[in-house]
């Protein structure tokens, strides 16, 4: 039996529907091909979806005994795909910041997928700091220990805590709860900078016992 391309399955079905014989002459060659285009387009967004769906039910799997399988089945569904890996980081910061619960799992789960997948544990962190812009101050306190644990883990490095902490109060009047945010930051993550670190960063912590203490 013959083997026929895809495109070619594709175009007998167009050619081959009920319709008008008038309607069939004037379908030239270019309105097939962009018949077609839509048709792979339509499949593949189908498929993208499927995909995300199933990393999605991945990642609500994960425990701490599992990690390593749960790595391998996500690196296999990502693969080489740069939109889907794009948008895993926002996909596990969401599952992380579900419960308390969950963030330690998480952050051993972003650990253990770095290595595997090119530029994600960047893509996570910027993430993470974006979020400190849009978040209101339950979910900027979950985003603290998460980026916390990441740090003390050594997933993130301990100078992005600089970098967080500058964007939360470097407004001469930020709001409260982003003084409350960042003192919870440098609680968790400022122990792991080093001496000379930790005196380069008193500036940022004086200012913030200066607006605690102003009842900012």
């Amino acid at each position: 039996m013959a083997r026929y391309s895809r495109e070619a399955l594709l175009q007998h079905r167009v050619l081959s529907c009920d319709a008008p014989a008038s309607l069939l002459l004037v379908l030239d060659q270019d309105t097939v091909a962009q018949r077609l285009f839509a048709l792979r387009q339509g499949g593949n967004a189908v498929h993208e979806a499927l995909r995300r769906k199933r990393i999605v039910a991945i990642l609500n799997k994960a425990t701490p005994d599992n990690l390593e399988t749960l790595v391998k089945k996500i690196v296999a569904e990502t693969g080489a795909d740069a939109q889907l890996a794009g948008e895993l980081p926002e996909l596990l910061h969401t599952r992380a910041l579900a419960g308390e619960c969950y963030i330690r799992t998480y952050a051993q789960l972003a650990k253990a997928l770095a290595p595997r997948l090119k530029g994600f544990a960047e893509a996570l962190l910027q993430f993470c700091k974006a979020e400190f812009v849009r978040m209101d101050s339950k979910h900027m306190l979950a985003n603290v220990s998460f980026v916390g644990h990441l740090v003390t883990i050594k997933a993130f490095p301990p100078s992005c805590i600089d970098g967080i902490l500058m964007q939360l109060v470097r407004d001469q009047e930020p709001e409260a709860q982003r003084v409350s945010v960042a003192c919870a930051l440098w609680t968790i993550g400022g122990t792991f900078l080093s001496a000379q670190q930790q005196q380069r960063y008193l500036g940022v912590w004086r200012r913030l016992q200066q607006l605690l203490l102003r009842g900012i």
